[in-house]
């Protein structure tokens, strides 16, 4: 039993041995293939972690590019600033000189308006002396009143609110100025000088109308004829001409000789001259006692119905209505306000200076 019991306990050994031995040989697979995992994840773990180390190498790597960039970017912005900082500076001191400028042209502007002023002023003022000259010295209310109205038109110009007391004043004057009657001189003095050299061509009181030559009488007397023949001619030419013989209907006036005619010529042009020097003078009194007595001897002379006639006794009657030296008015107030104004103006307005600019 006890051999039995061996061998069975033998086989029973011998048994669990193979089954020992044939279990071993998948374990150590198994075993080798948990070890080639675990290697494989360590290398996976290996490369993941050297990926991580090179990404955060690289990642150093670029932060310091961007530290250096920004350190750059500071730089920079500090030489920006200071940069800057100068142009600021720069502008401030532009603007300073801007200011400065500007009050220097300000001034110089003001100057000049001043002395465009003073200018015009004086341009005023003597148009003014012009005018008062004009009247006190030739009594020439015309060129009187252009000027007075030259220099209204030159204060117009200026716009300047204090002279509208002078405007006023010169408005004044050229109202007085332009309510004097004025008498044309000039005119006046022509049209005496031309009636002086048409005297003699005013036809006289029962005249006879010059004779025409007998153009039979002037083929009688050829040119070739005798010196004495000749001589009797002219003589009794002579003689037929100091003697008038005319017939009329009506008892008329005496007639002229030759040498009254002449000396009625004569004394006609001689009034007429000192109607015309009186004229010049402005003599009233004398010029209408010329023209009295030249319009007394044209109506007791010389033949009224004739047209040229009639028109210069018209005309010599109108200048015995004529006043020769009216009454002017004084214009010198005009030129008292604006001195008063010039005056005022230099006493209130101090001199100004420009600053230099730098």
């Amino acid at each position: 039993m006890n051999t039995e019991a061996d061998s069975a306990g033998t086989a029973d050994e011998e048994k669990e041995r193979k089954v020992a031995k044939g279990g071993r040989i998948p374990g150590s697979w198994f075993v080798i293939v948990l070890a080639l995992a675990a290697l494989i994840l360590a290398g996976l773990a290996f490369w993941s972690v050297q990926k991580s180390l090179r990404a955060a190498a690289a990642g150093q790597a670029q932060l310091a590019g961007l530290e250096a960039k920004l350190d750059g970017n500071h730089k920079a912005l500090e030489t920006f600033k200071n940069r800057y900082g100068e142009i600021e500076n720069r502008i401030t001191e532009i603007n300073r000189q801007q200011e400065k400028l500007n009050d220097s042209i300000a001034i110089l502007y003001k100057n000049q308006a001043r002395e465009n002023l003073d200018w015009a002023l004086a341009e005023v003022e003597h148009l003014i002396i012009i005018a008062t000259h004009s009247l006190t010295l030739e009594h020439n209310v015309t060129t009187a009143l252009a000027a007075l109205q030259a220099a209204d038109d030159r204060l117009r110009d200026l716009g300047d609110p204090g002279l509208v007391k002078v405007r006023k004043q010169l408005a004044e004057d050229m109202n007085a100025l332009r309510s004097v009657k004025t008498v044309d001189i000039t005119g006046l003095s022509l049209f005496l000088a031309d009636l002086v050299n048409r005297v003699e061509s005013l036809p006289l009181k029962n005249q006879p109308e010059p004779k025409q030559p007998d153009s039979q009488a002037d083929k009688s007397t050829p040119e070739k004829q005798p010196a004495f023949k000749r001589l009797m001619i002219e003589i009794w030419q002579e003689l037929k001409s100091l003697v008038v013989i005319t017939r009329t209907g009506s008892a008329s006036g005496a007639l002229l000789l030759p040498d009254e005619k002449y000396f009625l010529y004569q004394n006609l042009r001689l009034q007429l001259e000192s109607a015309r020097t009186a004229a010049l003078r402005r003599d009233t009194a004398s010029f209408h006692a010329s023209v009295e007595i030249v319009i007394g001897w044209i109506e007791e002379y010389f033949n009224g119905s004739d047209a040229g006639v009639g028109n210069i006794l018209e005309a010599l009657h109108k200048m015995l209505d004529q006043e020769l030296d009216p009454k002017l008015p004084d214009v010198s107030s005009s030129l008292e306000t604006l001195r008063a104004f010039i005056k005022d103006r230099s006493g209130s307005v101090p001199s100004d200076e420009g600053e230099p600019v730098s």
